[in-house]
């Protein structure tokens, strides 16, 4: 008996740990595979089709869960960091919550705290870092029972948050060697992106270059026109850095062009800042003048207007 209840109380706790979009296609409601398909391609298009199902989703359900995950990861990738701390910090000290829920809540309201005007500096670090080691407790927990690359993926994601980049730079180059053949789309663009944004705060110029390719070959097999937008942005950022400003301006106009497909104005609005700042340094000046203009600068972040402000004055 004690063995048959040993055995009960893991494979309850298994169910509890898997990814709960697993749950999804089990759910009553027969749309959540195409509310799935939708938000893995755009996060643009997702957060309406989410936002209306919620209101009609019984709080708390498996199927509620899943669809807050959803508007999470769009809320993420769409940089509205505002909305995204006003949706996670309700929940926050909320008991009983799904293990891989609870992680994803303490990963995004960490991130989200920067628009916490409250925090100065040393306390915003200090909180974010408290809600990812929570995190991380809960995916050893997790990885333990239920070991998979996305998992582990995760790990090298918080490690990066918290400043760990080599640790997490080895972590992900792992997974690259041994799950070569892992099916997972959206998987394998997020980990050659974070490769990309490792090497970069590591110095490896160049490695850099070659995950971003690697990581818009996958964004592109998803067909995620947002995703696509932000992994031309961010290899014309490195290309920048690397002085290869022909390219790099190639790739900002092709944010431009993906940030337009993906009605994301935010994406659109920094790559268009880029592009200003590209064609002056390829001493096109009036081409420069003219695209910094257009910008509407309501959907720049806030760390770049100051850069906004400065290109204005030199064209």
């Amino acid at each position: 008996m004690l063995l048959r209840s040993i055995l009960v109380i893991c494979f309850i706790f298994f169910v509890l740990s898997m990814p709960t979009h697993l749950f999804a296609a089990h759910s009553e409601h027969k749309n959540m595979r195409d509310i799935d398909k939708i938000c893995k391609k755009s996060p643009t298009n997702c957060l309406p089709v989410v936002n209306q199902q919620l209101q009609t989703t019984p709080p708390k359900s498996r199927v509620w869960f899943d669809l807050m995950q959803y508007k999470f990861d769009a809320l993420f990738a769409l940089q509205k960091i505002n909305a995204l701390h006003e949706v996670t910090k309700p929940l926050i000290n909320q008991q009983n919550l799904p293990i891989p829920f609870q992680m994803s809540l303490f990963i995004y309201y960490g991130k989200s705290l920067v628009v916490d005007k409250t925090l100065d500096e040393k306390t915003l670090n200090q909180e974010r870092k408290k809600f990812m080691v929570k995190a991380q407790k809960l995916l050893g927990l997790m990885n333990n029972v239920y070991p998979n690359p996305k998992l582990l993926m995760q790990l090298g994601n918080l490690q990066m948050i918290v400043g760990e980049y080599e640790k997490a730079y080895q972590l992900l180059q792992s997974l690259v060697m041994k799950h070569r053949q892992y099916p997972d789309l959206a998987y394998n663009l997020d980990l050659y992106a974070n490769l990309g944004h490792l090497a970069v705060q590591l110095g490896y110029k160049q490695q850099a270059v070659e995950y971003w390719l690697t990581s818009l070959y996958w964004a592109k097999q998803l067909g995620n026109d947002q995703q696509t937008a932000t992994i031309f942005y961010n290899l014309a950022r490195t290309q920048e850095i690397n002085k290869n400003f022909i390219d790099a301006n190639f790739n900002a106009t092709k944010s431009i062009e993906y940030a337009t497909l993906a009605h994301d104005n935010i994406e659109y609005a920094k790559a268009q800042l880029l592009s200003t700042r590209l064609l002056l340094f390829l001493k096109q000046k009036t081409a420069a003048k003219k695209l910094l203009h257009t910008i509407n600068t309501e959907n720049l972040p806030a760390e770049l207007f100051k850069k906004y402000t400065s290109l204005k004055a030199k064209v």
